[in-house]
């Protein structure tokens, strides 16, 4: 954990004398108001650390202390983290750069730690980060208000990807953000000229950087502009934005002028025109013109520079490698055409396909949801944004906000995939067979049927009467072609089998 504190010496090889540390046992207390000048690391506690160990007269209430590595090197070590200041751990007159700080200091402030998430990593190989961010900050320049705030950046792909996961950062502990995915018209003014391809929503216990997976990717081509707007609110209600700043080099120079400390480093950020936009109250403007007016109220004896906002999309490159699919599987092809054109997607963040999985009916609505309408099936991306929709088919089994049920009442509005049987069900659970399949994208494409199936295949009779027209005519265009030398229409398709019949249907001109 990082905190800051006030030292006796902010540097090393300061020349101070000591007022709240001692030097014979390394144990520091900083007593009165005093605003931190120093940061260090804590890697450790010892609550039974005397308080007799701080300076005579000015000690703790209490006993026990944090356990502290200072920066300024260590005797143990070798050019360039080599060192003499801290308690000498092993005997040969060199410290090695540890200390104790009381835990009643009265400096302590802006304690920080990081927690890594590597789930998901395993055996992901490569993947794109678009991302802007890459100044060194340190400070955090937070807004908050009643009104509503929104930050976003613009991307163009320098790849076609499949974005999967966005991420932000937050300064406020359970912070609900609200992501959004555009895909950008050409001319575009703004990060929401365009169409929502997806969203999603997610809270989070600490501030800090977080990343949230998208329920369905984002095919962007190479050479397309995309957006990702976020919106915040803490748990009070109010709207939220940060970027991250630094001391610029003007900067730097003012504390060693005004401060009379040499600063080793300064920031430079670099922020284009057109990538970074925010938003107060609905009305969106170049995150440089915030700059500038951040600038303008700032304090003009120290200045600072801001860099991008800290919102990333993370994608694979297409065409995707799934762990189940083999570079040479006959549907190869067919998966990577279905899965870059955003109509299938595969399991567990596009780890897995299962080609042999059966296709149920309902997955099938959605898949026939994202192919023939996609803007309005974008709308449906978010988890939860289905969870208000209501069956409007009036069908007995089709739920309310379920995750089909947006995909059904479009498909079932527009005849395109409706119950069968009786006509009282859906049949949401069923498998879908090869014969519906072939019905269902012979009436998607408005064409007429065949009159009878053509083609050497002994199980052709087997095909029900209602679809003995819409198999001739898939078989005819070859979007049918059999498995094994047989037809079998009426067996379950599988995914496999119904991402080649959609390339089939693509590379027939339809």
């Amino acid at each position: 954990m990082q905190i800051g504190f006030f030292a006796d010496a902010s540097r090393p090889g300061q020349d101070t004398e000591p007022l709240f540390i001692n030097t014979d046992t390394w144990a520091h207390y900083t007593y009165g108001s005093q605003y931190a000048n120093h940061a260090v690391t804590i890697v450790g506690w010892d609550d039974d650390y005397s308080r007799e160990n701080f300076l005579a007269g000015h000690q703790p209430p209490h006993d026990g202390a944090w356990i502290v590595k200072n920066s300024w090197g260590a005797g143990s070590q070798e050019f360039p983290n080599a060192g003499d200041w801290g308690i000498d751990e092993d005997g040969d007159g060199v410290g090695d750069g540890y200390f104790y700080l009381s835990y009643y200091d009265e400096s302590l402030m802006k304690p920080e730690t990081l927690g890594f998430d590597v789930s998901g990593t395993e055996g992901r190989g490569s993947y794109v980060v678009n991302a802007y961010d890459y100044m060194p900050s340190q400070e955090l320049n937070m807004v908050s208000s009643s009104d509503p705030l929104q930050m976003a950046n613009v991307f163009t792909a320098e790849c076609d990807q499949l974005v999967t996961t966005v991420t932000t950062e937050t300064s406020t502990p359970y912070t609900s953000v609200h992501y959004e995915v555009y895909i950008l018209d050409d001319d575009a003014e703004n990060p929401t000229d365009g169409m929502l391809a997806a969203s999603t929503s997610d809270t989070y216990q600490y501030g800090g950087f977080h990343r949230t997976d998208l329920q369905h990717g984002v095919v962007v081509r190479e050479g397309q502009k995309f957006s990702v707007v976020v919106t915040q609110r803490t748990a009070s209600g109010l709207y939220q934005m940060q970027s991250e700043c630094a001391i610029d080099k003007e900067g730097t120079e003012a504390v060693k002028e005004f401060m009379g400390l040499e600063a080793l480093t300064y920031a430079t950020g670099v922020v284009n025109e057109g990538e970074s936009f925010f938003s107060e109250n609905g009305v969106w403007r170049d995150w440089l013109e915030g700059i500038a007016e951040i600038e303008s109220q700032a304090d003009p004896l120290i200045t600072y520079d801001f860099d991008n906002f800290a919102i990333k999309a993370y994608a694979d490159m297409l065409p995707l490698e799934f762990a189940d699919v083999a570079e040479d599987a006959w549907y190869a092809d067919a998966v990577d055409y279905t899965t870059s054109n955003g109509i299938m997607f595969g399991y567990g963040n596009s780890s897995t396909f299962g080609p042999n999985d059966t296709m149920m009916r309902q997955d099938a609505a959605v898949m026939l949801f994202r192919w023939l309408a996609p803007e309005e099936a974008a709308k449906y991306n978010d988890p939860d944004a289905a969870d208000a929709v209501n069956n409007e088919t009036g069908l007995a089994d089709v739920a309310d906000g379920a995750y089909y049920t947006p995909a059904v009442n479009w498909c079932y509005r527009n005849g395109i995939l409706t119950g069968y049987g009786t006509g009282t069900d859906f049949s949401v659970g069923d498998p879908i067979t090869r014969e519906m399949v072939a019905t269902v994208l012979c009436r998607s494409t408005g064409q007429e049927g065949g009159d009878a199936i053509n083609g050497d295949f002994p199980d052709k009779a087997n095909a029900s009467s209602w679809a003995t027209s819409s198999m001739a005519w898939a078989v005819d265009l070859g979007i049918v072609r059999g498995s094994n030398g047989l037809l079998e229409p009426q067996r379950a398709i599988t995914r496999a089998e119904m991402a080649t019949m959609l390339l089939n249907l693509r590379n027939a001109g339809l």
